[in-house]
C-alpha cells in the first residue's frame, strides 16, 4: 500500500495499516517527516543554532488513537 505524505495523518494511517499486516511504502517529498508539525533547525547570524516550528496543529480529544 502506498501512503503519500509524511504528515501526522499519513503517519497514523501507515502505522494502522502496518499493524494489520499491510506492507506500507511511505512517500514524502521533504527530507523530514511530520508535515505541519515538523520543525527546522537553522543558524542565527551569530552562529547559534535555533529551532523553529513550521506550523500549528491541534490535537483534539476526538483523536483518541493519536
Amino acid at each position: 500500500m502506498a501512503v503519500i505524505g509524511g504528515g501526522i495523518a499519513s503517519l497514523a494511517a501507515a502505522t494502522v495499516l502496518a499493524e494489520r499486516g499491510v506492507r506500507v511504502v511511505l512517500y514524502e517529498r521533504e527530507p523530514v517527516l511530520g508535515g505541519r508539525v515538523s520543525s527546522r533547525t537553522f543558524a542565527l547570524p551569530d552562529g547559534t543554532p535555533a529551532t523553529m516550528s513550521r506550523g500549528f496543529h491541534a490535537f483534539f480529544r476526538q483523536y483518541y488513537n493519536l
